[in-house]
Parts: structure tokens; C-alpha cells; sequence
């Protein structure tokens, strides 16, 4: 396998700014609040999601009822494919539907696979309806899920559009409010990399999955990255 993908992804994860939040317009398709390569002139910086000690607990439910804690991040050996959807977008079910045909690949690439219903406390049923024949964990989004994913919401209540509308009429495919975006996380479940506001291709997925081990600690990029320079 190359390593410039493991590299690259080693610098998008290492390199961060506060959270991109502090950015003033959006630079292309991956943007969400987590790590992004810092700006030229802006010092190398530790991510916040190699920080162990952050607090990540929260409770929520499953879509099937079921009580569900932070811990449900746990046990994967490279990291976790996070889905953030809404019950009442046209674009989840073919996310939802993406992500279960890509389940025995997520596995075989030690990746798990958890979605995230942004308004499932609204619509439950509807939500339990959508998620019946899947296999992979979809939890509801609570007012505890968002104080450990701050932000997210901003991408579903149409705030970070309505921020950003100039810069978004020029993208192609163009993301909209409520659209599904997805993210890596470790088994922690703290973010790895900055969010997806468009649909990735089969390939595209499964190639970040193979490429990259989101689980990797701080030292271990780094270590890796230093590999390539030597080259």
C-alpha cells in the first residue's frame, strides 16, 4: 500500500485550528466542527481528539429503544464510520442503505458503523421504522450528544448555511441543510477528521476506511509522518 494516503491523513488529523467554526468560509467539501490543516502561519498544534482525558460520556437511546452509552464507540481495532442523518431528508435512506452494502467491507477493515439521528427524539417511530432491517447501531440525538459533538447541529437547523450561502452557491455538488454528513471517529468516539457534507461513492469510503486507521495515537502519526519525510 502507498503511504502518502496514511501521510496525508496523518497531517489532516495532526494539523488543527480551534475547529472550523473560526473559518470564515468554507474551503471545500470536508468541512464540520473538528481538526482541519492549520492555516499558512498558524503553529503545529495537538488535535483536541488525542486527548484522552476529554469527556466524551454521554446516554442516549438506540432507535430500537435500547439505553446506549459512549461505550458503544468501543471495540473497534481501526476506528468508526460516523453517520449524522435526519427521518426526514430524501438523501438518508440511500445513506442508510450505502452504509449497510458497505458493512462486511467496514468489518474486514476493522471499522465499525454507527449512525446518528439528529431527529429522532422528534420522530421516533419513524425513525425506528427507517433503521429495522439495518445491522449496524443508529442512536438518537440528545441534548448529551450535543454538548460532545458541538456544532453538529449547526448543519441540520440550516445556521452554518445561512452563514455561508455565497460560498456554498459555487460548490458542486452543493450541500444542503439537512443532508447527511459523515465523519471518522476513534473508539473513543472523538472526531478524527473534519465532516463530509456531500455523498461519497462506495469506493471513496472504503478506500478512507482501508487507507486510514483512525484509532492511530498522536505519536504513531507523527511517527509516521516523520517516515515520509525521510524518503
Amino acid at each position: 500500500m502507498k503511504r502518502f494516503p496514511a501521510f496525508a491523513a496523518a497531517f489532516l488529523t495532526v494539523l488543527s485550528l480551534a475547529g472550523c467554526g473560526n473559518l470564515s468560509a468554507p474551503q471545500n467539501e470536508d468541512i464540520c466542527p473538528g481538526k482541519q490543516v492549520g492555516a499558512e502561519g498558524v503553529p503545529v498544534m495537538k488535535a483536541e481528539g488525542f486527548d484522552e482525558t476529554e469527556d466524551m460520556s454521554f446516554t442516549t437511546a438506540d432507535t430500537k429503544g435500547n439505553s446506549v452509552t459512549n461505550e458503544i464507540f468501543n471495540g473497534s481495532e481501526r476506528g468508526v464510520w460516523l453517520l449524522f442523518w435526519e427521518t426526514d431528508n430524501e438523501n438518508s435512506r440511500e445513506a442508510l442503505a450505502q452504509l449497510e452494502r458497505l458493512l462486511p467491507d467496514a468489518k474486514e477493515n476493522g471499522y465499525k458503523m454507527i449512525g446518528v439521528v439528529m431527529d429522532g427524539e422528534k420522530h421516533p417511530e419513524t425513525a425506528a421504522k427507517m433503521t429495522a432491517e439495518l445491522h449496524f447501531d443508529n442512536l438518537i440525538w440528545n441534548d448529551e450528544m450535543a454538548q460532545r459533538y458541538e456544532g453538529i447541529m449547526d448543519f441540520f437547523d440550516g445556521t452554518h448555511y445561512e452563514k455561508n450561502k455565497e460560498d456554498y452557491a459555487q460548490m458542486n455538488p452543493k450541500p444542503h441543510p439537512g443532508d447527511p454528513i459523515s465523519t471518522r471517529t476513534n473508539s473513543r468516539g472523538q472526531l478524527q477528521t473534519s465532516c463530509t457534507l456531500v455523498s461519497l461513492t462506495d469506493e471513496q469510503i472504503l478506500s478512507r476506511m482501508q487507507e486510514i486507521d483512525s484509532n492511530m495515537t498522536y505519536d504513531e502519526l507523527m511517527e509516521e509522518a516523520n517516515e515520509f519525510l525521510k524518503k
